[in-house]
C-alpha cells in the first residue's frame, strides 16, 4: 500500500540501490589512495544500509522479500567459505580478510559483494525493474567517459594518439574493465528494449543506450590495453557463436552486425600510430616478449606448487614470491610484484586447488543457467554468454 512505511522504506532501498550503481563516480582528492578507497567505501557502506533495510523489509513481508535462495547463491557462499579456510591456513589473515587500500579485494568485500547479490535478486523481480538499475549504470559509465584523462581531447583531435586514458580509476586496466562491462550491459539493454512497442520513451532509452555503448567502446580502445580489447573480441565472437548454437533461425542482421562491430573495433585498434595497435602489434611479431610477465608466473606457478590444496591466503603473493623470487626481475622492475597478474593463477595461488574448483563451479554454473535461458530467449542468452566469454578471456 502506498504512503505506509513498508512502501516508504521499500522506496529508499530502491533508491540506495540505484545510488549503488553510481559509487564508481566517486573520487576524492584529499585521500592518500583517491581512486580505489572512496569508491569501495561508498559501495559497501551503500550495500550494508541497504541490507538492513532489506532485512527489515523481510521481516515485515516475508512473501515480498525473501531471499532468491539458488544453487548459484549456494556457489558462491562456498567460494567466500573456501576462501575464509584459505586465509585460515595462509601466511596473513588479516591481508587476506581487508585486502590492501589500493585493492580492497579481500574476504570482507567478498562477503558484501555475495550480500548485494542477494538484496539484488530479493528486490529485482522483473526485467523492467532491473532495466532501471542498468539504465543508470551505463549513464554512470557514460560520466566515467567523459571525465577521463583527456577524454575532451580525444574528442576534439588535440589529444595525442598515446594517451592511456585512466580517468576516475587511476588505472587503465580498471577503467578498462570498466568500459568492457558497460558494452556488454549497453548490449543486454538494446536486447531488451526488443519486446518494448514503439513510444518517444523507447527511442529515448535506445538513442542514450547507443550512445553509452560508444563512449564505452572509444575508452575502452584509448585505454590502450590489449586483454580488454582481446576480451571484447572474443566475447562478440563466443556471443555469436551462442546465438547460432541456441537459435532456431538465423537471422542475418544479427550475425552481420555482429561482423560489423568486430571490424570496426579492429580498425580502431590497428589504426595508425595508435598505442593499442602498437601492442597489438608486438604481440603478433613475439607472443612471449613480456619478460617480466613471464618470470612473475613462473614464480607465481612454483609458489602455487608449494601450497597446491588451500594456498598461501588471499592477498599474499608478496609474501609467496620471496622464497621463489627470481633476481633477473631486478633488471626489469626495482620494485616486487603484489599480484601475479594472471587471474588464474592468482586464484590457485591465494586458495589452491580447492578454491580454484569453486571458483570454475560458479563460472559452470553460470553458463548451465544461460544455455537454459538462451532457448527462450537466443538473442538475450548470446549477450550474457559474450560477456561472461570476455571476462574469462
Amino acid at each position: 500500500k502506498p504512503y505506509t512505511l513498508e512502501w516508504i522504506m521499500g522506496i529508499i532501498l530502491k533508491g540506495i540501490l540505484l545510488l549503488i550503481a553510481c559509487a564508481p563516480l566517486v573520487y576524492a582528492d584529499a585521500m592518500f589512495f583517491p581512486f580505489v578507497v572512496p569508491k569501495m567505501l561508498a559501495f559497501e557502506g551503500g550495500v550494508l544500509v541497504a541490507a538492513l533495510i532489506w532485512l527489515i523489509l523481510w521481516r515485515k513481508n516475508p512473501e515480498r522479500y525473501k531471499p532468491s535462495v539458488t544453487l548459484l547463491t549456494v556457489a558462491l557462499l562456498v567460494y567466500v567459505v573456501v576462501m575464509l579456510v584459505a586465509a585460515l591456513f595462509g601466511v596473513n589473515f588479516w591481508r587476506s580478510f581487508w585486502s590492501t587500500y589500493e585493492r580492497m579485494d579481500g574476504i570482507f568485500t567478498w562477503i558484501v559483494l555475495v550480500l548485494y547479490f542477494v538484496v539484488l535478486s530479493s528486490v529485482y523481480h522483473s526485467a523492467r525493474e532491473w532495466r532501471w538499475i542498468l539504465r543508470v549504470s551505463l549513464i554512470a559509465s557514460m560520466v566515467v567517459a567523459f571525465r577521463a584523462q583527456d577524454y575532451i581531447g580525444v574528442l576534439e583531435g588535440t589529444a595525442p594518439l598515446s594517451t592511456y586514458l585512466r580517468g576516475v580509476f587511476g588505472s587503465t586496466l580498471y577503467l578498462g574493465v570498466y568500459a568492457l562491462f558497460h558494452i556488454g550491459i549497453a548490449g543486454v539493454l538494446l536486447a531488451l528494449e526488443r519486446g518494448r512497442k514503439n513510444s518517444v520513451s523507447r527511442g529515448f532509452w535506445v538513442a542514450i543506450t547507443v550512445i553509452g555503448l560508444l563512449a564505452n567502446v572509444i575508452t575502452l580502445v584509448w585505454t590502450s590495453s590489449r586483454a580488454m580489447f582481446g576480451g571484447l573480441v572474443i566475447g562478440i565472437a563466443l556471443g555469436i557463436g551462442w546465438y547460432v548454437a541456441f537459435s532456431r533461425k538465423w537471422k542475418k542482421i544479427f550475425l552481420y552486425g555482429a561482423l560489423l562491430c568486430i571490424i570496426g573495433i579492429m580498425a580502431l585498434a590497428f589504426a595508425k600510430d595508435t598505442e593499442l595497435g602498437a601492442r597489438i602489434i608486438s604481440i603478433a611479431r613475439a607472443p612471449f616478449s613480456d619478460e617480466t610477465r613471464r618470470i612473475n608466473w613462473e614464480t607465481g606457478w612454483t609458489a602455487f606448487l608449494q601450497r597446491p590444496l588451500w594456498g598461501w591466503g588471499g592477498n599474499n603473493y608478496q609474501n609467496a614470491q620471496y622464497p621463489f623470487y627470481n633476481p633477473r626481475l631486478l633488471s626489469f622492475n626495482q620494485e616486487s610484484y603484489d599480484r601475479v597478474h594472471n587471474k588464474y593463477l592468482e586464484i590457485l595461488i591465494d586458495s589452491g586447488i580447492v578454491g580454484f574448483i569453486s571458483y570454475l563451479f560458479i563460472i559452470a554454473l553460470i553458463f548451465y543457467a544461460l544455455a537454459r535461458a538462451s532457448r527462450r530467449d537466443p538473442v538475450l542468452g548470446a549477450v550474457f554468454a559474450g560477456i561472461f566469454g570476455a571476462y574469462l578471456a
